[in-house]
């Protein structure tokens, strides 16, 4: 049988990913992740050092998760699929490594931000704009690459922003094999 630790980096692969492509995190994801913590915790899994071990751990780095993050969404400084993946982290880990999963996530994703101002604002110069023009003219001429842009595009459904949920999901990784 897999461990859970290989369903978590799987987990949060799909929520990286998901989030970098249609900056969503679908909520089919966020149900299937607590249901397979919550049937590990039932059956009584082994579970690894860095997860939440007991109901109690991981019932409360839910509700911890879910709490901090919803000032957050309510003065709307972040999506609810940011929020709901928190609080299942807080599930998953525990409360203890919330901070650590939070701050991670802020560097990236204050990266992340500084790369899109600079890209925006010609920060580099128009020498590095034009550099990129043959590669995404050529990609642009293969039709699978159309079909593929055109159904993220229409998946995303205009929504813009930072992915924050995928540098969650990074540093929720990171953070649960340091230990």
């Amino acid at each position: 049988m897999p461990s859970i630790n290989w369903f978590f980096m799987l987990f949060c692969g799909a929520v990286f990913v998901s989030d970098m492509l249609f900056r969503r995190v679908f909520n089919w994801l966020l149900i299937l992740g607590i249901a397979v913590k919550t049937l590990a915790l039932a059956m009584g899994a082994d579970v690894p050092e860095g997860f939440a071990q007991q109901w109690q751990a991981a019932l409360g780095g839910a509700a911890a998760g879910l709490v901090f993050m919803l000032a957050f969404y309510v003065f709307r400084v972040m999506g609810a699929g940011d929020v709901k993946f928190f609080a299942v982290l807080g599930l998953w880990l525990g409360v203890a490594p919330l901070v650590p999963i939070w701050v991670g996530g802020g560097v990236l994703a204050g990266i992340h931000c500084l790369a899109v101002v600079i890209g925006r604002n010609n920060v580099m110069g128009q020498w590095w704009a034009l550099q990129r023009v043959p590669v995404q003219e050529a990609a642009c001429r293969l039709p699978g690459i159309q079909k593929a842009g055109k159904w993220v595009s229409d998946t995303r459904g205009g929504r813009r922003g930072v992915p924050y949920a995928a540098y969650l999901a990074v540093a929720a990784v990171v953070v649960a094999h340091w230990n």
